[in-house]
């Protein structure tokens, strides 16, 4: 198997491995280089339009892209482009997610009652980092679990049709994973000082929630809809056990 469908995460190394941004549709290549350093841009054989726009675009072009959820620089980053090191991301994207907690039980007093020294205080906010992060490894667990599940379910149906060039549940899950980029967004707000904000959090949280759907339609070729439930169901499973496990977490915490 060729490397480039090895990237793909194609089982079938008869299958292409590249999609056109603008239509979905399976491509040969992106562009071919000629002699001399002369690149030319490759054309879908179904729209007639550029296959991949964004190879001659600044990465700053593609993130703000994806910033406005187009659809076409999801395609481009999480089909076409070789991502690799997810486990970075994941860890980046965990911490964020601990930060935030911890700023919340931080801002709402849950290690402040003992302040017989700044050594303990401090102490105790680390300890409480810790914590946090935990409980984060814990719901992105359940939250990854849930969308393996309705993934099995989806991509047994989309198989069938093996002209959609389907990914490996492995990278879908992988770009699901890229598609959290969102989670950042906390490091511009701690410079701002919203951090604790409420409504600052919330449309972070929404951002997400749309930045996965959209990921999810695009690695799994399938309707908003479709993509949607699964995001949802698997954000109500995570709610479940946060609900489940708060206070609990909240009285680990306290001690």
């Amino acid at each position: 198997m060729s490397a480039p469908m090895e990237r793909a995460g194609l089982s079938d190394p008869r299958m292409q491995c590249f999609v056109c941004v603008e239509c979905g549709m399976p491509a040969v290549e992106l562009y071919r280089d000629f002699k001399g350093g002369v690149m030319k841009i490759s054309h879908c054989d179904h729209c007639t339009k550029v296959v991949d726009k964004y190879v001659e675009y600044d990465s700053t072009i593609v993130f703000l892209d994806m910033l406005l959820l187009k659809t076409q620089a999801y395609r481009h980053v999480l089909l076409n482009a070789d991502s690799k090191n997810h486990w970075k991301f994941a860890v980046l994207f965990l911490l964020t997610d601990a930060y935030t907690k911890w700023t919340f039980l931080r801002i709402h007093g849950v290690s402040m009652q003992d302040k017989h020294s700044d050594t303990v205080l401090y102490a105790a906010l680390e300890l409480n980092f810790h914590k946090a992060l935990i409980m984060s490894c814990f719901e992105e667990l359940i939250f990854y679990m849930t969308v393996y599940i309705c993934l099995k379910i989806l991509i047994s149906s989309l198989w069938r049709d093996r002209r959609l060039c389907i990914p490996r549940l492995n990278l879908i899950l992988g770009g699901i994973l890229l598609s959290n980029f969102g989670k950042l967004l906390v490091i511009p707000a701690t410079i701002w000082g919203q951090a604790d904000n409420p409504t600052y959090i919330l449309v972070i949280r929404i951002f997400l929630i749309a930045s996965n759907v959209q990921a999810c339609k695009v690695l799994c070729r399938s309707s908003r809809l479709s993509a949607a439930l699964i995001i949802s169901l698997s954000y109500l499973a995570q709610y479940a056990f946060t609900v489940l496990w708060c206070e609990q977490f909240k009285q680990w915490c306290a001690t």
